[in-house]
């Protein structure tokens, strides 16, 4: 099997599982936080964009709701090199919490906007900076080979409405 195909689908399916809302795993279900609840709201703002070609000034916002189930609502868009909008709709998302809800993780599932294949998936990951809150590190990937990979800083706000 090509190498490139094989990563295309190794990393589908684990979206899909990661996606799916169902427990593949007895440690899944222990470790899941219980909310009822999870908004992320990075307001528009600037931020210095890294990709594997280089960085460039980008104009950033994310809106998104996330349930229990893995449902999700929202956009997420961040201006190319060129100044164009890459605006994606977010269609999942988790939530990874650690050291008693104080280290939050956000995972989300990005389909652009002009897309209807499954093929064209991104995965943002939302995660601590180094830096105090509220900066976030924003890591999207996207699921082909060829797909950009952009890594920025933004100020963001994550919200938990428990059970």
């Amino acid at each position: 099997m090509n190498m490139k195909r094989a990563h295309r689908i190794g990393t589908s399916v684990y979206l899909a599982l990661l996606f799916s809302g169902a427990d593949y795993a007895p440690a899944a279900a222990a470790t899941r936080p219980q909310f009822r609840l999870v908004t992320v709201s990075a307001p528009p703002q600037t931020v210095e964009v890294t990709t594997r070609a280089g960085s460039y000034t980008a104009v950033f916002q994310n809106e998104a709701r996330i349930e229990p189930n893995g449902r999700a609502d929202g956009i997420l868009e961040v201006t190319a090199p060129n100044g164009e909008p890459l605006t994606f709709r977010v269609v999942a998302g988790s939530l990874q919490s650690t050291d008693r809800g104080r280290t939050v993780t956000v995972w989300l599932l990005l389909r652009p906007l002009d897309a209807d294949s499954s093929a064209d998936l991104a995965l943002a990951v939302v995660r601590p900076s180094a830096e105090a809150e509220p900066c976030r590190i924003y890591d999207i990937l996207g699921t082909q080979v060829n797909a950009p990979r952009i890594h920025f800083e933004a100020e963001v706000r994550i919200d938990i409405i428990r059970n």
